[in-house]
């Protein structure tokens, strides 16, 4: 990953967003302690997380924030495992 969270996060909110993501990883689910909210998890994967997988249960919602500090790739790889 060709950024670091540090950097992400200087720039300015776009679009009418609120929220700067800076390039989060970030999962999303119900709480069960507040009637049903939806709740986040975020996970900050800049280029320390480099050679590293995050395992998560496959009908967990989560999504990927773009980043714009770097005009290189992110290759993020998925796929199932399934235990016997």
């Amino acid at each position: 990953m060709p950024f670091t969270i540090e950097d992400e996060k200087t720039l300015p909110i776009v679009n009418g967003s609120t929220y700067n993501a800076g390039a989060c990883f970030q999962f999303n689910y119900p709480d069960m302690d507040s009637r049903g909210a939806i709740s986040q998890h975020e996970i900050e994967a800049d280029r320390n997380y480099e050679n590293k997988m995050i395992i998560f249960p496959s009908n967990l919602q989560h999504s990927v924030y773009p980043f714009f500090t770097s005009n290189d790739y992110r290759i993020s790889l998925s796929g199932n495992i399934e235990v016997p």
